[in-house]
């Protein structure tokens, strides 16, 4: 068997030896330093560079929070501006006239039918009618639209009011409540309309404050559902 190695049926196996490793000399490690520190200087001298040329030519250099706040502010605007566009629809739809159209282009709201007496020279109103689903769908539309200006009032003051990182969840339900009033109220009035009307003009077909409750209810769900997920950031 051969110095250094161990034979095991035959093959011999040699013993090996790491060789150690060595270290820099001193003088290649400092000039390694040297160069980490010259390196450095020069990126800093870079941006000092960009900086004063920007400076130089009127620019502001960009802030790290600016893209984050932009967003949420344009965010914030976004669902103002849509809560908004909901009261409008909601306020239209409940107190307009024309949820219903006769033949001959007379409207009727949901609540009276006013006509002019020219003998006393005043107004003589009377009920839509006296059926219970009207009633529910008078009272879903007040719900609604009392439900949505809550909803407002709540957001701003948390807006204000609430630490970061908080979420909107009591604006989001009052702005889900809403949008279940309204279509409610719309399905039970597309559903027994022609029991509302039964004392009129046949025919006829649905006005334009009908449309805006229908479209008042996704829009409501959409808000609603936002609210929900937004969190407030500073």
């Amino acid at each position: 068997m051969p110095p250094g190695g161990v034979e095991i049926q035959g093959v011999v196996l040699r013993q090996t030896h790491a060789s150690p490793v060595r270290p820099l000399p001193a003088g290649a490690a400092a000039r390694g330093r040297a160069g980490e520190r010259d390196g450095g200087r020069i990126q800093t001298g870079r941006k000092r560079g960009i900086e004063a040329a920007r400076r130089e030519r009127g620019e502001t250099p960009p802030s790290p929070s600016a893209e984050p706040a932009l967003t949420m502010s344009f965010l914030l605007f976004a669902i103002t501006g849509l809560h908004v566009l909901i009261l409008v629809l909601l306020f239209v739809a409940t107190l307009d006239k024309s949820w219903w159209v006769l033949p001959d282009d007379e409207t009727v709201n949901l609540w009276y039918d006013c006509l002019y007496d020219n003998s006393t020279q005043s107004w003589m109103c009377a009920s839509v009618a006296e059926s219970q689903w009207l009633h529910a769908v008078q009272a879903l539309m007040v719900l609604a639209l009392l439900f949505s200006s809550f909803a407002f009032v709540l957001f701003m003051y948390q807006l204000y009011t609430m630490e970061r990182g908080g979420l909107f969840y009591a604006t989001g339900v009052c702005q889900l409540l809403a949008c279940l009033s309204v279509f409610t109220a719309a399905l039970i009035y597309a559903i027994h309309v022609g029991e509302f009307h039964q004392h009129r003009q046949r025919g006829g077909s649905f006005g334009y404050c009908f449309v805006l409750a229908w479209l008042a209810f996704p829009l409501a769900l959409l808000s609603g559902i936002m609210y929900i997920h937004l969190r407030k950031r500073e």
